[in-house]
């Protein structure tokens, strides 16, 4: 059983992390990691077997709290337009109160260290299995691997959440539109 002072190393680690691959990217050593959590490296990998272990983790970790705030939205009985709807507002709110954790999730995604495990992974904790199907159904995608349209998806959240930051009066427009540009091309 893990002490507290181990649970405490853990999320530590898990922070020090996101803040490190947000600024710096994937390729951010074990030892900056080690250093932005206060601690060694020795402490890293006694929690963790190897760097891609740690950002594999972190992934995940950072997929379940994103999905945990979708799941709070999303009522599987509405029509789709309207899960759609509630599910992107959820992400640009979690996008625009997380930014860090958003921008490590981002980079890495897009990356190779991401094992099959945590693919498989991350697909089961979306809370709403019918609506990601029928988004990567568009005929936009085609015979595209699922990435692609979620890096098209994220792509359309980044622009509307740096506008809403950007400029928090005209938040709730620009969510809008991002929403309607978002619509139109995943199930329009």
């Amino acid at each position: 059983m893990m002490s507290l002072k181990s649970n405490n190393h853990r999320a530590l680690l898990l922070t020090a992390a996101a803040h490190t691959v947000s600024k710096y990217g994937v390729d951010v050593s074990v030892s900056r990691i080690a250093k932005a959590a206060g601690v060694d490296e020795t402490t890293l990998f006694k929690h963790f077997v190897s760097k891609e272990a740690l950002l594999n983790t972190l992934y995940v970790d950072i997929h379940c709290d994103l999905c945990s705030k979708l799941r709070e939205c999303v009522v599987l009985g509405e029509p789709l337009l309207e899960r759609a709807r509630a599910i992107w507002n959820s992400y640009i709110d979690w996008g625009l109160a997380n930014p860090e954790r958003r921008g490590a999730r981002h980079r890495l995604m897009v990356s190779d260290i991401l094992t099959d495990h945590t693919r498989k992974t991350e697909a089961l904790l979306f809370p709403d299995v019918g609506l990601a199907e029928a988004g990567s159904e568009s005929d936009v995608f085609g015979d595209h691997p699922p990435e692609f349209g979620e890096t098209i998806f994220i792509a359309l959240a980044d622009a509307t959440i740096d506008f809403a930051g950007r400029d928090p009066q005209r938040a709730d427009l620009y969510k809008q539109s991002g929403f309607d540009a978002h619509w139109r091309v995943f199930f329009a």
